[in-house]
């Protein structure tokens, strides 16, 4: 019974680390997408997101996307992301809680989602 005990208390302080070490990075952390490195990352995940989020929203109103409004869905996803990744290279690093304010509100950035939208047909992905 001892050991069980010992297991559940490390298994609680490893997940307040680990919790705390989230926290921290996503309120401290600086992202510069200067860095070639971070906007390939950044790169490699925007369109599944991008994609899953609205389909989410489309599924969550009662509608299934066809084959090819997800084609046109990826490519406004695609035109949104480098258009992102270049305006926010030209921005001091921030951290990720304030890169998802500026995705949320940012009049630069949501004139950039929603010009892709248009040009694709679609409502804004994101």
């Amino acid at each position: 019974m001892k050991y069980v005990l010992w297991g559940i208390v490390g298994l609680v302080v490893l997940t307040a680390v680990a919790g705390g070490a989230v926290y921290y990075w996503t309120t401290h952390a600086k992202v510069d997408f200067s860095n070639p490195q971070v906007a390939g990352n950044f790169k490699e995940s925007f369109n599944t997101n991008c994609v899953t989020r609205a389909q989410k929203r489309a599924s969550q109103g009662g509608v299934t996307l066809s084959g090819e409004q997800l084609d046109r869905l990826d490519q406004a996803c695609s035109c949104a992301r480098d258009g992102i990744i270049t305006a926010l290279a030209k921005r001091t690093p921030m951290t990720v809680v304030e890169i998802a304010d500026a995705m949320r509100a940012d009049p630069e950035l949501n004139g950039i989602i929603q010009a892709c939208s248009t040009k694709f047909g679609i409502e804004n992905p994101l």
